[in-house]
């Protein structure tokens, strides 16, 4: 083959792979349950808030650990309200970092949903959030995963979802009064709730190629 073709198919390689594009199904599966996470003060009406998914570039980050919460997340993590976090993910959508997003309605602790969201070579990255309800300020999902990799779609991963503390209220246990922490601390995974050492997941996620 001609040499200059060589050099053409090789320059015109990136773009032809920011132009890939492939749907996936997001099944969230709850876990929270009595019998998953026995105590005396567990809820009597376990759920979770509207699972959010979103698919967006390396440059948006939804709520990675060791950062402090933005407005929406800190409202979806303390009421599980989705409004404000819809109206960031607006903006982010409108500068190109967010490709698409879309939302559940509540569901129970044990319930299952699935939602269906497009991403691209140069969007690869899936990000979920929702609120383990009731409780202080917890929430469950997955930040920056990523389905495009080494020139591929990945078919399916399956994820344990353990419990993530927002940093933005004090209370100890599912039912506490609101009790804002000032100044808000870094989102960090929760390791004990009202003394008890959490070991399992809160819901798990499938994510896989349709």
């Amino acid at each position: 083959m001609n040499k200059k073709i060589w050099v053409l198919i090789l320059l015109l390689l990136p773009s032809l792979a920011f132009g890939l594009e492939a749907n996936y199904q997001v099944k969230f599966i709850g876990n929270f349950s009595e019998d998953i996470f026995p105590g005396e003060n567990f809820p009597s009406d376990p759920h979770f808030s509207p699972v959010n998914v979103v698919s967006h570039t390396k440059e948006f980050a939804l709520f990675p650990t060791g950062t402090l919460a933005t407005e929406g997340v800190k409202i979806v993590a303390e009421t599980g309200n989705p409004a404000q976090l819809t109206e960031e993910l607006n903006a982010a959508q409108m500068v190109s970092s967010v490709l698409a997003f879309t939302k559940s309605g509540p569901i129970d602790g044990s319930e299952v949903v699935n939602l269906n969201i497009k991403v691209k070579a140069d969007s690869p990255y899936i990000s979920v959030l929702s609120m383990i309800a009731p409780s202080p300020d917890w929430v469950v999902g997955v930040n920056n995963f990523k389905v495009y990799r080494k020139g591929h779609f990945i078919k399916r991963a399956y994820i344990p979802l353990y419990a993530i503390d927002a940093g933005t209220d004090s209370g100890a246990d599912y039912s506490s009064a609101n009790e804002a922490t000032n100044p808000p601390e870094r989102i960090h995974y929760l390791r004990y709730i009202n003394g008890k050492k959490i070991k399992k997941p809160f819901a798990f996620l499938l994510i896989q190629k349709i």
